[in-house]
């Protein structure tokens, strides 16, 4: 599998994950008993291991999310519930089981925790309600079949790019994949957005000077 196939299959495995997980209550907390509480209660799967942590000791030790997954639906069935810290987790593993939430539209922004510094608190992940719907359905037709086509040509002329000066390397010669990698991402994801000004190697480079000098913490 070539890099840039892995990191593709990558960002899948994280978007399915999203998907597949849905964040549905918070338990720990001043607050009275629901009815939501009582129905999730009634929903089989794991205690947290951790009152801070949750489940996250049992996700280290299956070795990855999706081996903890696949153990914790052979176990529980195609409904289960896990922890994510204080967060109550609720794992849809089977088509028939989306039936009853494919309308729901608000996500806890908890998922995109990780993300917050780099996209923002008014960034697409962010909204919710009306207006979360009003963009979605606005940005979606950028994402279409026939909008994707568009960004063929960048993508692989980037690509074409990386593949050449990696070639121009002396034999033996080491090979920072990562510095590749990243410029390759970068001209074929700025070039399809904001168009010609990052076929410059050059304003290439200084975006991705600054994005590593970035404090994310």
């Amino acid at each position: 599998m070539t890099d840039f196939s892995l990191i593709s299959a990558v960002i899948a495995v994280i978007s399915v994950l999203m998907l597949t997980v849905l964040y549905l209550n918070r338990l720990f907390g001043p607050k009275q008993k629901t009815e939501h509480d009582s129905i999730l209660d009634k929903i089989p799967g794991m205690a947290p291991t951790s009152s801070e942590e949750g489940n996250s000791l049992d996700i280290t030790a299956a070795g990855s999310i999706h081996q903890f997954l696949v153990t914790l639906h052979s176990k529980y069935g195609h409904v289960a519930v896990f922890w994510h810290k204080r967060i109550r987790v609720v794992s849809l593993a089977s088509p028939e089981a989306w039936k009853d939430v494919i309308k729901l539209f608000d996500k806890p922004d908890t998922i995109f925790e990780f993300g917050k510094c780099l996209v923002g608190l008014t960034s697409i992940q962010y909204a919710h309600g009306d207006e979360g719907k009003q963009r979605r359905h606005i940005y979606d037709k950028s994402f279409t079949y026939e909008a994707v086509g568009n960004y063929y040509r960048s993508f692989q002329k980037a690509a074409d790019d990386a593949t050449d000066k990696i070639g121009l390397l002396p034999p033996n010669d080491h090979i920072n994949l990562t510095e590749h990698m990243s410029m390759f991402a970068l001209k074929a994801l700025n070039r399809a957005i904001f168009g010609d000004f990052f076929k410059d190697d050059n304003n290439a480079i200084t975006l991705l000077r600054h994005y590593e000098k970035f404090d994310f913490q």
